[in-house]
């Protein structure tokens, strides 16, 4: 493995060392959360991960907290490419000599730029960096690494993340924005009063910030009953709540009459439909795309009733799985039996679905749904 100086193929992103551009007038403050949940009172948290689904808020949050705290940061932005551990150390590295005045680390510059260094010299490189950094620190900072699951096939680079979580001076903090779990393991992780966590349930907007969204950011005056109308139809996901509030959504009002609340076909760029399709649907296996249109017809999803339709066997594991990576899909039990998806999502799959399928293939559905019910003496939901 070499650094991006010897490595023609890499080329570092533009925006690798930079949060994305967030208006802060266009966003809304999430004081609660910032101070209920978030360390405020010093810094006396090692760790905060932030886990949740797409448009969720994950990013803006970040930059409200380090904003609100006055804290000193260094933002890392993951890409494909970080799943090199050489190439992360090294970003990190110009990271630090470029943003945090004055510091260095003239061995690790040499090492990396001397040319190879294997798995094996991780370790100790990164000790290098973190004996460099303590001598250098004279306040608290946050190491943020924002879309940590773009990491593929990362396990060299996770066990470097651990290493560093686990061995950084006190004055180091981390932030972990992604979304899907995180893959590390490192102890201050598994030790939980070392971290906060927040996830998709902490970033969804309750009633009262839907109204401060619409009244103060977004200029469009509603009732406390159009607030509650409206968080029953998203669930405070706050994408689907700016997407569907814009002209161009096709939804003027959407949340007064749910029998019109249904996407627009338009494909306008930016519309809520290429959001579900680009942020979303493309992240799924593509094995799952038939079997994920199929159930979109179905308002619950009991797991024997998705292998019954599907024809995939232990389909609860697969719907599982997908509800623990926040792919907008909602357990409805705790034994993991009933599931949903997002009202959202459900109307893009249902799109897609009428496109793709007969009309004999969705009826095909709508009778299985009813038999099943039938069978076990539930005659009103058939």
């Amino acid at each position: 493995m070499q650094p991006e100086e010897n490595n023609p193929t890499y080329t570092r992103p533009s925006n690798k060392f930079y949060p994305p551009h967030i208006d802060q007038s266009q966003s809304l403050l999430r004081t609660s959360l910032l101070t209920a949940k978030l360390p405020n009172n010093g810094h006396n948290k090692k760790a905060i991960v932030v886990e949740a689904q797409a448009g969720q808020g994950k990013t803006t949050l970040v930059s409200q907290f380090l904003k609100y705290n006055k804290n000193s940061s260094i933002w890392y932005q993951i890409g494909p490419e970080d799943s090199d551990p050489v190439l992360l150390l090294s970003s990190l590295l110009a990271n630090l000599s470029n943003n945090l005045p004055g510091f260095d680390s003239p061995q690790l510059t040499t090492i990396l730029n001397e040319g190879s260094v294997g798995p094996f010299d991780l370790t100790r490189c990164a000790n290098i960096l973190l004996k460099d950094l303590d001598l250098h620190l004279k306040n608290d900072i946050y190491f943020v690494f924002d879309d940590l699951h773009l990491i593929e096939y990362g396990a060299l680079t996770n066990s470097l993340l651990d290493h560093l979580i686990d061995t950084s001076p006190p004055k180091v903090h981390f932030i972990f924005v992604s979304r899907q779990p995180l893959e590390l393991k490192s102890k201050v992780l598994r030790n939980g009063s070392q971290i906060v966590y927040v996830n998709t349930a902490d970033l969804a907007l309750d009633i009262g910030e839907i109204e401060e969204l619409y009244n103060n950011v977004l200029n469009q005056d509603i009732t406390r009953h159009d607030a509650e109308e409206i968080q029953k139809i998203t669930n405070g996901w706050i994408m689907g709540i700016v997407l569907a509030s814009h002209p161009i959504s096709g939804r003027s009002r959407f949340w007064l009459d749910s029998s019109n609340a249904t996407l627009s076909t338009s494909h306008r760029k930016g519309h809520m439909l290429d959001y579900f399709q680009e942020e979303i649907f493309d992240q799924i296996p593509e094995n799952l795309h038939g079997p994920f249109l199929e159930l979109a017809f179905l308002q619950e999803i009991p797991a024997d009733l998705a292998t019954e339709i599907t024809g995939i066997e232990d389909f609860s594991q697969v719907l599982f799985e997908m509800t623990q990576a926040n792919f907008f899909i909602y357990s409805l039990d705790d034994k993991q039996h009933v599931f949903r998806f997002h009202h959202f999502f459900q109307e893009f799959l249902q799109k897609q679905a009428e496109s793709q399928l007969s009309t004999t293939d969705i009826t095909r559905i709508y009778n299985h749904e009813a038999r099943y019910y039938l069978d076990r003496d539930m005659t009103e939901k058939a």
